[in-house]
């Protein structure tokens, strides 16, 4: 891992000298630079330097200021993918490390809980409590038996499958649906193992773990495009919420079916169900309520009541989350930051026909989105480049979809994707330019003329 960071570094020295060489070549001075790109002299020095990494806007930026043709923007986006890599390979060894954990606990036969005898016999197997919708992969991931743990043993359990869900959070946002999701199957097998032994106080806790993996499983699967397990486990997540008397989660899997109503372009259930999320706002964090006021704007969105949305995002915006971690440690709406707002609003005004003032949201905003929200990213870029073609900039339009088609790739983001082939589809009358040509080439099928 020593040896994979040091390359990180190496990289990101061999970028910044770069851009120096660059910048020497055009005759500028660090200080002409800086205010070409925006930022103070200092910041450049620390870039050229490789000290200071910086986002995509601004190696597009230098690379339009200095005609790199293309040269600075490249050797960026080499060294996001060798960061990503790392970041990958040091996500995997940390849940293996906590695999090898609970591997380690107990085995034998009994069920856990208040009022049980601990070596009483187990209840029906674990492929129950999950249901279909794992099949084979739930299977394989089976750990020991657990039915032998203590009271003790299973809140420890418990604690620690907290702890890996934050991770699990974190590697979705850098990486999406295709590195994430197998560990949270992984982890729902061993939750089920758990589930079939416990009992009383020790199964709600349980439950209360197993309703927020569901909610998880829920989202990679509709990112992943698969919505019909999507809703399956936001209903399970629903069931086990109510198992655990978990009032904050119950309102969260409303929320999230409003997010699938919204998907489907259900204005009525969109609405519907957020309100109904809201019902326990005061027992709600500021976060949450943030989640909970955006969502409730898209409803407006596609129901055309422009000043019912804007006035939602306007509240949201007082409740704004600060976390630039991406690994929900701030609860639920955690990601629900300034900027993720705003680019909800953004999406509310392509949602109103309005794609002007959608691209002047999504160009101020962008820019100001952490690193660590890669695959937020993709689905914004995919929206940006849909209201460019819709005021018939055609040329950007397909620049960003490009952009946005990487990360959706990358991240085996399904669901960005088909936006993506929607802006193709619409560009498909301009591919004499020769960025709509290869936008249309890299979403062409594999082995298409």
């Amino acid at each position: 891992m020593e040896k994979e960071s040091g390359e990180v570094a190496e990289r990101q020295r061999a970028l910044g000298e770069q851009l120096s060489v660059y910048r020497k070549l055009a005759g500028l001075t660090q200080a002409q630079l800086a205010k070409r790109l925006y930022c103070d002299r200092t910041t450049l020095a620390h870039v050229e330097r490789g000290q200071r990494s910086r986002d995509e806007a601004f190696w597009r930026a230098a690379d339009d200021a200095l005609a790199a043709a293309g040269q600075l923007l490249a050797a960026y986006r080499t060294l996001e993918s060798v960061k990503c890599q790392v970041e990958h390979a040091a996500r995997i060894a940390e849940l293996e490390r906590h695999q090898r954990k609970i591997a380690q606990w107990g085995s034998g036969a009994g069920r856990v809980g208040a009022d049980r005898e601990p070596n009483a016999a187990p209840a029906a197997g674990p492929a129950t409590a999950l249901g279909p919708a794992f099949g084979a992969a739930a299977d394989a991931a089976r750990v020991p038996d657990l039915s032998a743990v203590t009271s003790t043993q299973v809140d420890e359990m418990v604690d620690h499958l907290r702890e890996q869900w934050h991770l699990l959070v974190k590697t979705d946002n850098l990486f999406g649906p295709r590195y994430a999701l197998t560990s949270v199957q992984s982890h729902l097998a061993m939750i089920g193992d758990l589930l079939a032994v416990t009992r009383d106080r020790a199964r709600r806790e349980v439950a209360r773990v197993a309703a927020q993996y569901a909610e998880s499983a829920a989202w990679l699967h509709e990112d992943a495009g698969d919505l019909e397990r999507a809703v399956y486990w936001t209903n399970r997540a629903l069931e086990w919420a109510h198992e655990a008397d978990d009032r904050v989660m119950i309102a969260w899997t409303l929320f999230r079916r409003s997010q699938q109503a919204a998907s489907s372009g259900d204005a009525g259930q969109t609405i519907g169900l957020v309100q109904a999320a809201q019902r326990d706002e005061p027992a709600l964090t500021g976060p949450m309520r943030a989640a909970l006021a955006q969502q409730e704007a898209h409803g407006y969105a596609l129901d055309g009541d422009a000043r019912s949305a804007l006035r939602k995002l306007d509240s949201a915006l007082a409740w704004a989350a600060t976390d630039n971690d991406g690994d929900a440690r701030g609860g639920h709406g955690s990601f629900c930051t300034e900027s993720y707002l705003e680019l909800q609003r953004a999406s509310c005004w392509l949602t109103l026909k309005q794609p002007k003032r959608a691209v002047e949201v999504f160009d101020r905003t962008l820019p100001t989105l952490p690193s660590v929200y890669r695959r937020d990213r993709g689905v914004a870029l995919s929206r940006f480049a849909a209201a460019y073609v819709a005021i018939d900039e055609v040329e950007r339009a397909a620049s960003v979809a490009r952009e946005a088609l990487g990360i959706a790739r990358s991240a085996g983001s399904a669901r960005t994707e088909r936006e993506i082939q929607i802006v193709g589809q619409r560009l498909q009358n301009h591919r004499l330019i020769e960025e709509v040509a290869h936008l249309l080439d890299d979403l062409a099928p594999t082995g298409a003329p």
